[in-house]
């Protein structure tokens, strides 16, 4: 007898978006997956090096405050996860899992003109706690499951993360600071990379 056969064509690369000053959101046990691949889209270079990202996600926060994903899944979307670009302060994501996802399972990408970022929008103060990330990097090879551009205050505490093309952890530029990671399970990383380890930190320019 013949099978059933479910053919999903996803069209969207977003499917939840918050921003214009936004604060005090929560979004609670929501399963997300099937977003469309973004990697033929137009990408940019968050700062120095060679590291390059879509700025968007299945998720993408841009202008907010207090906004948290908590006990959330991500499952087959092909792009990134989780985008926090531009001004967001205090967001968080508590207790979610990424699965097969395409690019970073997280990324944060704040703004600065050149050098100079003390007009403030960048992410602040993002919690990233108790959280599972493996099977990444499905389409693009050079993401992480947290990737951090012209960011401040980033906690990543708590995490298992495995299974990986790259690093688990790329913190890209030295751009505020104050980022502390601190008891994550990492393991499995680098498996189609080996010019560095699970975490990676380039410090490569300074900001005001």
């Amino acid at each position: 007898p013949s099978e059933e056969v479910t053919l999903v064509v996803p069209t969207l690369q977003t499917l939840i978006r918050v921003g214009g000053g936004a604060r005090d959101v929560e979004i609670h046990g929501v399963g997300f997956r099937d977003t469309a691949p973004t990697y033929m889209e137009k990408w940019g270079v968050p700062s120095g090096g060679d590291w390059a990202l879509y700025p968007g996600g299945a998720v993408t926060l841009n202008g907010t405050s207090n906004v948290s994903l908590m006990q959330c899944n991500f499952s087959r979307v092909d792009g990134n996860a989780v985008y926090i670009g531009g001004k967001n302060r205090d967001a968080a994501v508590i207790g979610c899992d990424f699965n097969w996802v395409g690019d970073s399972a997280i990324a944060l990408w704040g703004e600065s003109d050149e050098w100079d970022a003390t007009a403030g929008a960048y992410p602040n103060n993002t919690r990233i706690v108790n959280s599972t990330f493996r099977e990444l990097g499905i389409n693009e090879k050079q993401s992480s499951a947290v990737f951090i551009a012209k960011s401040a205050r980033t906690l990543i505490e708590r995490n298992v993360m495995f299974n990986l093309p790259r690093a688990a952890i790329n913190v890209n530029d030295g751009a505020m600071g104050g980022h502390l990671i601190r008891h994550n399970l990492i393991f499995n990383t680098c498996r189609e990379s080996g010019d560095h380890g699970a975490i990676n930190t380039w410090d490569r320019e300074p900001f005001l």
